[in-house]
């Protein structure tokens, strides 16, 4: 029993730790925006969802960065089934994304 509670305070703290990193992420986000006159961040909403961008940017990376994926055709359709709020009726997301960030 003492095994299942420690694997449940590794995977709290995990949660936790990542938790973190997603707010710092969204508020250097926001930061920026505001600094480039955008005004507050407003965070897309597909599939109903909002966009987990912290994610998006995860994905982003994974997958070589910004430039890679836009040189890459089918790249951000990859990326797009990756994301939590994947919506398979969504065909036009990346499209959709550019137009709100």
């Amino acid at each position: 029993m003492s095994e299942n509670c420690e694997e449940h305070s590794i995977a709290t703290l995990l949660s936790n730790e990542e938790n973190e990193k997603k707010k710092s992420f969204l508020q250097q986000l926001n930061a920026l925006s505001v600094q480039s006159d955008k005004g507050e961040l407003k965070i897309p909403v597909m599939g109903y969802k909002e966009l987990d961008l912290y994610q998006l940017y995860n994905e982003v990376q994974s997958n070589g960065g910004f430039h890679e994926v836009v040189k890459s055709v089918g790249t951000w359709s990859k990326i797009w089934k990756q994301l939590s709020n994947y919506d398979p009726s969504i065909t036009d997301a990346s499209l959709r994304v550019a137009q709100e960030l």
